[in-house]
């Protein structure tokens, strides 16, 4: 007995280009949410029902110009290859792969440089999973030396690639953050940490809140200011990691 071929995907031409249309069901949605990822591309769509899927696409078709300024406003692919230069704590760093060096990853300020070792054809994955440790680690210490100045506990601290926010906190004291964060100055990433941290005193976004934000750093502005600015550029870095990770699976 054959198998039936998977369906296709739908697709949608946005600029010239095919892009497949990625339809999920959530049934905790409460409505059609559309998103575009330009750096696979795809169009997301989540629906909170499977019936809902041929109304989703309706949906998608009828956005086609939202969707087009979205991939027209990406920030540029940043590929994490031998030779490129990404920020690191806001200081731009050469990338440079070191076979020698096994599957070591190691940061130098003069020059400033990343060197990375192990098989060149694992570079961007080993670069990518050093990155996300920095950003623990670092945020980890940050978030513990604001907790002692407010005098508050917090619970696990996750590092994802979020899309939507640089971080969060949850009511039961758990601090996610973008591992991204690490790209940018010290002062942006110790705002958000600051941020997230004064929700576990202030669950909200009061007057108080911000004070106790205030308390911690005195740059708030400067810093809310560099990511309305420069935020969305850095989802632009590590653009190959998809494609490693295929070729790995390959």
């Amino acid at each position: 007995m054959m198998r039936r071929p998977p369906p296709q995907s739908p697709v949608m031409i946005v600029n010239g280009r095919e892009i497949p249309v990625d339809i999920r069901v959530n049934r905790r949605a409460r409505r059609l949410i559309l998103k575009v990822d330009p750096f696979r591309p795809a169009i997301l769509l989540t629906c909170p029902s499977a019936r809902q899927k041929k109304t989703a696409l309706a949906f998608a078709q009828e956005r086609q110009e939202w969707i087009r300024e979205q991939f027209s406003d990406a920030p540029p692919a940043q590929p994490f290859i031998a030779g490129a230069t990404i920020p690191l704590r806001g200081v731009r760093h050469e990338i440079i792969s070191a076979p020698a060096l096994r599957r070591s990853v190691d940061a130098h300020t003069s020059p400033s440089q990343i060197i990375v070792g192990g098989d060149p054809t694992h570079l961007g994955r080993r670069l990518h999973d050093w990155l996300r440790r920095e950003a623990r680690k670092e945020f980890s210490d940050q978030a513990d030396e604001f907790c002692k100045a407010l005098g508050v506990t917090r619970r696990r601290i996750s590092v994802r690639d979020t899309k939507t926010r640089w971080g969060s906190c949850s009511s039961t004291g758990t601090i996610s953050f973008s591992w991204r964060l690490i790209l940018a100055p010290r002062f942006v990433y110790r705002y958000v940490i600051a941020h997230e941290v004064s929700h576990l005193r202030h669950m909200d976004h009061s007057a108080s809140f911000w004070q106790t934000v205030d308390t911690l750093i005195s740059d708030r502005i400067e810093a809310e200011d560099w990511l309305k600015l420069n935020g969305a550029s850095l989802y632009g870095y590590g653009t190959n990691l998809r494609d490693e990770a295929s070729q790995a699976a390959a």
